[in-house]
């Protein structure tokens, strides 16, 4: 999930041309702020009551322009870089105030006129380190001339992140998009994310923090991980003053080992607490884990119910009621399960289009599994398949540097075959095939 980086708030947005009553757009230049009127004439590049003049911004004010203004800094001491462009009959619009994002619901709207045929779309992310992540993707059809409105509201989104938001042209062009951090109002400190540097046995809280007081400090708290009342340990660090992100570094080398729910606190010189934080669990390791040393699971046999699988010499690979031939005409010649052939023809590869024929030899041979390596003929392509006893093949296909494109072909029979596992992720890994459909899948292995 991304976290807002560093103490920059970006603009990028397209100005068609204006005046003071009847600007080029108006928007805000940082998410609690109200929006301003941009517009330009000869002289300068006007952001509500600013003017910037051109010989200062080192630009022409002609169509195709592009130019950068700084805008000085947010509440938050963000600067706030504008980069905009000029075009010829640039869409005008007005994006509303998204005023305090953190702990809150996100409500506004944007108002646009188009300029041509086709879809404008509006997307709107706050994004923090929690899961109450907000996404709200929105799209129109417009003709020239029409006016047309966003309404944007969400549900409440995390303690403090990132805003994002791009309106979109017809053309793909983005009209108008900002990046700027955001946080609830009044507070102080909010943590990131937690990891362990085992190599110097510390705690790193990446925290993000608005205060100026330098006597400020982090204290950790380990309760029981039962109760979660009773307190096994804790440690107060200094962090100062502390404005963006931040790592906090606590060494948890005299915390027993076991398991804990970490409070986090951050709290002034006087050791009042300014904001209690979220817990977390934690794990204390041993110094020797329990499988370490451990063979357990490694064995060369076959657990019941299975039956001891058959490895030929020539490819041939049977188990558990399954027979597999490996090379021959394709990358596997032949999948019969319950003596009833699931494949219409070979599985093929094709280097370059070309398909490829195999030569399968065994490479050695245990009582639960073996690995045969598939020799293409004419190419220099080896394909190396570990099949095991419960019938799982992983292949590995080496392949010249120069390839332009490796291609793997399965044509199931639909007699017997209703679906497909990618075996890629548990969300979306089975597809199953309806009836009159002729489905095909991509798949991009160094994804």
């Amino acid at each position: 999930m991304t976290l807002f980086p560093s103490l920059l708030a970006a603009i990028w947005a397209v100005f068609s041309a204006g005046t003071a009553d009847n600007p080029s757009a108006v928007a805000p230049i940082e998410t609690t702020g109200e929006p301003v009127a941009f517009w330009w004439d000869e002289q300068a590049f006007h952001v509500g009551e600013r003017a910037f003049a051109w010989a200062d911004i080192g630009a022409k004010p002609v169509y195709g322009c592009s130019f950068s203004i700084s805008l000085g800094e947010t509440v938050d001491r963000e600067k706030i870089e504008l980069k905009g462009t000029l075009k010829k009959n640039a869409p005008r619009y007005r994006i509303g105030r998204f005023g305090q994002v953190g702990n809150t619901n996100v409500k506004t709207r944007v108002e646009m006129t188009a300029t041509a045929k086709g879809t404008v779309k509006s997307y709107m992310s706050a994004v923090g380190a929690t899961q109450d992540y907000v996404m709200v993707p929105m799209s129109k059809a417009v003709t020239p001339g029409e006016k047309v409105a966003f309404d944007i509201a969400s549900l409440r989104c995390s303690s403090s992140g990132r805003l994002h938001y791009t309106l979109t042209d017809v053309d793909g062009t983005k009209l108008y998009s900002m990046s700027c951090n955001y946080r609830a109002p009044g507070l102080l400190f909010d943590w990131q994310y937690v990891w362990t540097d085992m190599k110097t046995t510390n705690l790193v809280v990446n925290t993000s923090g608005w205060n100026d007081d330098a006597g400020c400090c982090v204290r950790v708290t380990a309760r029981d991980y039962t109760s979660d009342t009773m307190v096994a340990w804790a440690k107060t660090v200094r962090v100062g003053a502390l404005w963006g992100m931040r790592d906090v570094r606590i060494d948890v080398a005299d915390l027993q080992p076991g398991f804990y729910w970490m409070h986090l606190d951050y709290i002034d010189g006087d050791g009042r607490a300014l904001c209690s934080d979220r817990r977390f669990p934690y794990m204390k390791p041993t110094p020797k884990m329990p499988w370490e040393g451990e063979t357990l699971g490694a064995e060369d046999t076959v657990p019941p119910p299975w039956t001891k699988p058959e490895f030929a010499a020539n490819g041939a690979f049977r188990c558990w009621n399954r027979e597999v031939i490996l090379g021959g005409e394709g990358l596997v010649g032949s999948v019969k399960c319950g003596g009833k052939e699931l494949l219409t023809r070979p599985v093929a590869l094709l280097l370059d289009g070309r398909p490829l024929s195999f030569d399968a030899l065994l490479e050695s041979r245990r009582n639960s599994e073996a690995t045969y390596v598939l020799k293409a003929k004419g190419a220099d392509v080896d394909v190396r398949v570990k099949c095991e006893f419960d019938g799982f093949m992983l292949f590995e296909a080496t392949y010249p540097a120069d390839a332009k494109s490796l291609v793997w072909k399965v044509s199931a029979d639909r007699a017997f075959v209703t679906g497909f596992d990618d075996c890629s992720s548990e969300a979306n890994a089975n597809a199953f095939f309806p009836k009159g459909s002729n489905p095909g899948f991509n798949f991009n292995p160094s994804a």
